[in-house]
C-alpha cells in the first residue's frame, strides 16, 4: 500500500474521530452559552483574540466563542468582526447574549473577505502594545488552546506560533511546489519556510501588527480570499520565524453546519492558494524562502 493511500486513509480517520468528538461537545457548548454568566474576558491579560464570521455561520459562531470563553486562560478582549452593515441587533440571541459576558461585536469597516479576522484590528491601532490571537469561526478549541499559544509567544519573542503549520515545498531548481503538495510540519523549529494555517490558530507578536498596518490592504489584489498567505509573505519580508507548537500539527473539531462551506475548501481544493502565492510573493521574499531551503 502507498504512502499517499496511507496518508489519505489517516486524514479520513482523524476527520471522522473530530466529527464525533464535535458531535459530543457542541451540545455542552450550546447549554453553556444560554446558561452561562461567567465572563468571556480576563482584563489583566494584554492579549486580544479576533475571529470573523458571516452569513449563515453567525448562527453557530457562539458555539465556538463559548470554546474559547471554556479556556483555562482568557483573552483581555474577545472581538468578532462582521462584514459592513451587519445590524448587530438583528443577531441571534445566543450572540448578542455575550455581549455581556465581554464579547465585542464590531462590524468592519471594509468588505475585505478573510482578512476580517485581523484586519479592522490592525488598523484600529496607531501603535499596538498587545500581541493578537486569530481563531477561525468553525472550530472547537480545546481548554489549553489560548494558554499555550500565549506561553510560548512570550517564550518566543518576536516570532509568530501556531498550532498547525505546512513546509513550504521547493524543488532543488528552487521552484515552489503546489500549495497541495506542501508538507505538514514535523518539528518545533522555527522556520520561514512554516507556512502557519490559522484555523488551528495563530498568536502574532505585537510589533508584527504595526508591520501588517504599514503593508496596508494591497492584499486585495494579491491575495484576497488567502489570508494564510499574506500574513506568511508579510512574515518572511519582514525578517518573521514562524513556530509550530508541537513536532505533529493539531486540528480541532468543527462545527458541522460549516465545514461546506469553509473557504479552505475554495483555496485547497481549487488549487487557488497557488495563484494568490504567486501574485503576492516577491522576488526577494522568494530568495529568502529558497535560501532556507537548500540549507
Amino acid at each position: 500500500m502507498s504512502t499517499q493511500i496511507v496518508g489519505r486513509a489517516q486524514r479520513r480517520l482523524a476527520k471522522l474521530r473530530r466529527g464525533m468528538k464535535a458531535s459530543l461537545i457542541t451540545p455542552v457548548l450550546r447549554s453553556r452559552a444560554a446558561r452561562s454568566n461567567r465572563s468571556l474576558v480576563d482584563e489583566s491579560n494584554d492579549v486580544v483574540i479576533c475571529l470573523t464570521s458571516y452569513g449563515d455561520r453567525l448562527g453557530t459562531v457562539h458555539l465556538t466563542v463559548e470554546s474559547i470563553g471554556s479556556g483555562r486562560t482568557l483573552p483581555g478582549r474577545l472581538i468578532l468582526w462582521t462584514d459592513p452593515g451587519v445590524d448587530i441587533d438583528e443577531l441571534p440571541s445566543p450572540l448578542r447574549r455575550m455581549q455581556a459576558r465581554g464579547l465585542e461585536i464590531r462590524p468592519s469597516a471594509a468588505r475585505v473577505g478573510s482578512h476580517t479576522k485581523y484586519f479592522p484590528y490592525v488598523m484600529s491601532e496607531v501603535a499596538h502594545m498587545r500581541p493578537l490571537v486569530t481563531a477561525d469561526d468553525d472550530s472547537i478549541y480545546p481548554r489549553y488552546w489560548l494558554a499555550r499559544l500565549q506561553q510560548a509567544g512570550a517564550s518566543h519573542a518576536g516570532e509568530i506560533v501556531c498550532y498547525r503549520a505546512h513546509r513550504v515545498g521547493i524543488t532543488p531548481e528552487g521552484v515552489l511546489k503546489p500549495y497541495n503538495s506542501w508538507q505538514p510540519a514535523r518539528d518545533t523549529e522555527a522556520s520561514v519556510l512554516n507556512f502557519a494555517t490559522g484555523v488551528s490558530g495563530v498568536y502574532y507578536p505585537a510589533d508584527f501588527l504595526d508591520e501588517l498596518r504599514l503593508a496596508g490592504d494591497k492584499f486585495l489584489a494579491t491575495s484576497p480570499k488567502a489570508d494564510d498567505v499574506w500574513l506568511h509573505y508579510c512574515a518572511v519580508a519582514n525578517g518573521r520565524v514562524i513556530r509550530q507548537l508541537g513536532r505533529t500539527p493539531e486540528k480541532y473539531p468543527e462545527l458541522r453546519a460549516t465545514q461546506e462551506t469553509a473557504l479552505h475548501r475554495y483555496n485547497t481544493g481549487l488549487s487557488a492558494n497557488d495563484s494568490q502565492i504567486a501574485d503576492t510573493y516577491s522576488p526577494e521574499v522568494l530568495s529568502v524562502l529558497r535560501s532556507r531551503a537548500s540549507v
